[in-house]
């Protein structure tokens, strides 16, 4: 189902008008084909980038300048970790998932939110925020001929990506030792499939997700684990 024009160019002119907007790309963009789009509109946007939480594919490319990393599970990591951004643009996930209960503001002061997603219950869902209902990937590309150029934004530093190893391997290998042996040999069109969400992090950090279709993991965030019989249950 394409957006609706005339409430996308309302969001297309909030993007526009913005001073230091985050973009935060959910797994319903890269199902949908829109992983190139999303970083064409990053990168006019000049926005900083986050992954969505608890995401269960990646539609963005996590070793590009404009990554900031995810964004967390909790709603005190995530107010935390948006604070400073005056506009955040949730296209293609839930506002937000949240695991473990952790209590805090859903958005920093002065903060405002939109989303866009295919899914009603999603949109329905949200716990802040101005939703439309469309395809993430028709509207991202649509967006990308509506928003004003960001040139005049200062870009966001790249993330720091301060990597250490034991200097004596681990018995049994730590996490980091893991994807880091992963990174050192995995073909260019491997695919990752993982289920180890409390190491999340340290996959994006030692074995960066860099091309469309190849990561992917449960939709979920709690009790139930394991791809067989999974029913993406919804955390928070």
């Amino acid at each position: 189902m394409p957006p609706t024009r005339s409430v996308l160019r309302s969001f297309a002119y909030r993007i526009s008008a913005s001073r230091r907007p985050a973009l935060v790309f959910g797994p319903e963009v890269d199902r949908g084909g829109g992983w190139d789009a999303a970083v064409a509109l990053a990168e006019r946007l000049r926005a900083a980038v986050y992954g969505a939480p608890l995401l269960d594919r990646a539609s963005f490319p996590e070793d590009h300048s404009l990554f900031r990393g995810p964004l967390g599970m909790s709603v005190k990591t995530i107010s935390d970790r948006l604070a400073g951004h005056d506009l955040v643009v949730v296209i293609g996930a839930e506002v937000f998932r949240y695991y473990p209960y952790v209590p805090g503001d859903y958005l920093p002061a002065g903060t405002e939110l939109l989303q866009i997603t295919a899914d009603p219950a999603v949109a329905a869902a949200a716990r802040v925020g101005d939703s439309l209902l469309g395809d993430p990937a028709t509207a991202i590309g649509l967006l990308q001929d509506m928003v004003a150029e960001g040139s005049a934004r200062t870009a966001p530093e790249p993330m720091a990506r301060p990597r250490h190893l034991p200097q004596v391997p681990s018995n049994p290998l730590t996490p980091p030792e893991v994807y880091a042996a992963l990174s050192w040999v995995r073909p260019p069109d491997a695919v990752i499939v993982n289920e180890s969400t409390s190491t999340m992090a340290q996959q994006v950090e030692w074995l960066p997700t860099v091309r469309t279709g190849s990561f992917f993991t449960t939709a979920s965030g709690g009790h139930r684990l394991g791809h067989a019989g999974s029913g993406g249950g919804r955390a928070g």
